[in-house]
């Protein structure tokens, strides 16, 4: 469960053995407001999956403080793991946002071990569509995916977009294979065949 708004944050005193800190993503391309929102809607996802006790940020604020750190200072994977033995943590969410054009996002997340200092999972999405497609459809996927659901292999729209996102990076033979995939999946998606075209 999230704490309870309006609570004190208690900045003495470990967290419950399975709480887990969301830190503010890194971002490219990206204002701060969508930054914002994102990591925001990140947290609300995780908790939904019923599989995270999370940190209320107003606590990890105050932890921060007392090092004189902002939240959006404190992005990195380094960082993250300071907070998490500092807050008595197991693990730690870190995670990247960034544009891909001309519409498209890609969300990266790690669920790090704090006191293995390594990822235990990360996965990322790909998802072509405006902030609020991010938001509502996006962001749940991603949640599932770092709870251990697996969602992402049998996701046709998320293959698409990959393949356009391989084939802007300029890699055509994986492209077009998770094109094809996508098509597999849902022969009906138009993003897939649309997508495949582009990097034919």
């Amino acid at each position: 469960a999230v704490s309870l708004p309006g609570r004190p944050p208690a900045l003495h005193g470990a967290e419950p053995a399975d709480a887990v800190a969301v830190l503010e993503l890194e971002a490219a391309g990206t204002s701060v407001e969508e930054r914002a929102a994102v990591t925001a809607r990140l947290r609300e996802t995780l908790a939904a999956t019923g599989k995270f006790t999370l940190v209320d940020p107003a606590r990890q604020a105050g932890a921060l403080a007392e090092r004189s750190l902002q939240p959006a200072d404190c992005t990195a994977a380094l960082c993250g793991l300071k907070l998490g033995r500092a807050l008595g943590l197991g693990h730690v969410v870190v995670g990247r946002l960034a544009r891909v054009p001309p519409r498209g996002w890609q969300v990266t997340a790690q669920l790090v071990d704090v006191h293995a200092a390594e990822p235990v999972q990360e996965h990322t999405l790909y998802l072509e569509g405006d902030l609020a497609a991010l938001l509502q459809d996006g962001l749940p996927r991603l949640a599932r995916a770092l709870a251990g659901e697996d969602v992402d292999g049998s996701d046709a729209r998320a293959w698409a977009f990959l393949g356009l996102f391989r084939g802007a990076a300029g890699d055509l033979p994986a492209a077009a294979e998770a094109c094809e995939r996508a098509i597999r999946l849902d022969p009906h998606l138009p993003e897939g065949h649309w997508h495949r075209a582009k990097v034919a």
